[in-house]
């Protein structure tokens, strides 16, 4: 059994403590968001390409949905 982490107080749910565990990995996805960004200054205008097991790789998709809010291209291999 996990112990909860500190009270919302805003009103809002932390969306990594509001998805599925066995089908996302929201704590990779955004590990990955921000090493990209560290690394290449931006997010925007990227191209990204997905590599592996894009079927069922949670890390994968997690990554892609989070992706989605910024301006950039995805594409699968």
């Amino acid at each position: 059994m996990s112990t909860p982490g500190p009270p919302d107080t805003t009103g809002h749910s932390s969306p990594s403590t509001t998805r599925n565990g066995s089908l996302e990995h929201p704590t990779q996805a955004f590990l990955d968001l921000f090493t990209i960004r560290e690394e290449l200054g931006t997010i925007n205008g990227l191209t990204i390409t997905f590599v592996g097991d894009l079927k069922f790789g949670r890390t994968v998709r997690t990554l892609a949905k989070l992706l989605q809010h910024y301006h950039v291209r995805m594409v699968g291999g």
